[in-house]
């Protein structure tokens, strides 16, 4: 069935509409989206000047974890036996 030149610019009018109708609710709803987004979350500069939470924490990770290095080896090959200082520490 061969379509005439109206109806096919009819489709593409149509077409061209439910694409722009569609951009619009998506671009709504990203909005809406974003505004409820912003509503639930905190600054963290409220966080830091009002309640004066930590930003971050420290480990250490330059602390020596033995006590007692020695060094042993098997047909050439080195390897280190390690002691540690506190057998309750797991590491």
């Amino acid at each position: 069935m061969p379509y005439t030149e109206a109806y096919k610019e009819h489709i593409m009018y149509t077409f061209n509409g439910f694409c722009k109708t569609v951009i619009r609710f998506a671009a709504i709803n990203a909005w809406r989206d974003r505004s409820r987004r912003r509503q639930k979350e905190i600054s963290l500069e409220y966080l830091t000047e009002e309640k004066s939470y930590p930003l971050g924490a420290t480990d250490e990770y330059f602390e020596a974890p033995y006590e007692d290095q020695r060094r042993a080896g098997s047909r050439g090959r080195g390897f280190t036996a390690l002691q540690q200082t506190n057998p309750n520490r797991c590491y």
